[in-house]
């Protein structure tokens, strides 16, 4: 199965000259590789809340950095179309970065790049790693 396209959403409050807090929520889609999924046509999705800070003008374009923690629920998809809830909750940090483009006014493009790793727990009690690194453009609307 193949990967679908992640949503999120963030608000966010600027704290200081080109230091935001952001809060917001996600949804992210991804395959499987690596020893345990040789052979297996699976996919899984992640649900959750992020917190953390943004840095980087928030007036203008520029670069930007963001570093946080996520708490997400894990599901798993497999090829027959089967759909369980693999893990209530795991909690786990996120950073990335990228470049805001002005598109006057009060808009702003934004690419982007971010790694998220969390640990998830199995109903049968073993904790696994997740690691989600994704390719971001996003849109930005200043008020």
């Amino acid at each position: 199965m193949n990967p679908a396209l992640s949503r999120r959403g963030n608000v966010q409050y600027d704290v200081a000259t080109g230091l935001s807090a952001q809060a917001g929520v996600e949804r992210s889609r991804f395959g499987c590789s690596g020893g345990f999924c040789d052979g297996a046509d699976v996919s899984y999705t992640a649900t959750g809340i992020a917190l953390g800070i943004r840095y980087g003008s928030t007036t203008s374009g520029g670069p930007f950095g963001r570093l946080g923690a996520v708490d997400h629920t894990l599901y798993a998809e497999a090829n027959q179309g089967t759909y369980e809830e693999i893990s209530d909750g795991g909690l786990g940090f996120e950073m990335g970065g990228g470049y805001a483009i002005a598109v006057p006014p009060n808009v702003y493009l934004t690419p982007g790049v971010a790694y998220t790793r969390c640990s998830v727990e199995s109903a049968d009690g073993v904790s696994s790693p997740v690691v989600v690194m994704v390719r971001r453009i996003g849109v930005r609307y200043a008020f």
